[in-house]
């Protein structure tokens, strides 16, 4: 999502092939919206938020933020990428705190 200094977005565009990718960010979703967003949709209708919500926002006064948040990121829309991301965890990839001994320091004792 290009965005100017204030990071009132200008365009959105959802899961872009590599040769239209331009930033090195991604959208994830915790969204606040405002009442009024939800009268742009018609009624009674299944709408996506990439497909629908925030290319229409984009078409009106309706202003869009984003933060961008520092650190890792990964889609978990799979088990085996669950389970990918634990490890990542685990083996010190991700700056996450675990409050636990590892194996490797239980193994030492």
């Amino acid at each position: 999502m290009p965005s100017h200094p204030d990071a009132n977005h200008q365009a959105f565009l959802e899961k872009p092939s590599w040769g239209e990718v331009l930033l090195d960010q991604v959208n994830t979703g915790i969204y606040v919206i405002e009442p009024e967003v939800l009268d742009l949709l018609p009624p009674a209708t299944v709408v996506d938020w990439s497909s629908d919500v925030f290319p229409k926002m984009l078409t009106t006064p309706c202003p869009l933020y984003g933060f961008l948040a520092p650190g890792y990121w990964c889609d978990i829309a799979t088990s085996r990428r669950t389970t990918r991301r634990n490890w990542d965890a685990l083996e010190g990839r991700v700056d996450v705190e675990i409050r636990a001994a590892s194996l490797r320091q239980r193994l030492d004792r």
